[in-house]
């Protein structure tokens, strides 16, 4: 694409590319956390979630009221269900690539950079494991 093309239009490989520019980005987190989630977000809440992950032989300190008593009759010993967090954090882009965004100040026509925008948020989300979705 010639320079003046890259100015006024975009395409899906030039969005792609910009893996690499959202690699470089570091967004600083919104509110101190306490605990890991599946969404590989951190959350301030801490909850038993909904998604059950495994059964393992009860060791001091876990809560007795996750114990799973046919496991613990069936062996003998006291088993403790273990449960995955489910809080996930969708993102949802919305992109105005309509004529109000037709122009340029200085630089790409802002259409051009608000595609530039939404990609890179959608890289920074993927690689955060949230689910993106999009409105163009």
């Amino acid at each position: 694409m010639a320079d003046s093309d890259a100015l006024t239009h975009i395409s899906l490989p030039d969005l792609i590319r910009l893996q690499a520019d959202a690699r470089a980005l570091k967004l600083p987190s919104a509110r101190p956390a306490k605990t890991r989630q599946a969404g590989l977000q951190r959350s301030p809440q801490r909850g038993r979630g909904m998604a059950f992950a495994e059964v393992r032989q009860y060791q001091p300190g876990d809560d007795i009221r996750s114990i799973d008593w046919r496991v613990t009759a069936r062996r003998q010993a006291p088993h403790t269900k273990l449960y995955e967090e489910e809080r996930e954090r969708p993102v949802l882009l919305l992109c105005d690539l309509g004529p109000t965004l037709f122009f340029a100040s200085t630089g790409a026509y802002k259409q051009v950079r608000s595609a530039q925008v939404a990609s890179l948020l959608a890289w920074l989300a993927l690689w955060a494991g949230d689910q993106v979705g999009g409105i163009v």
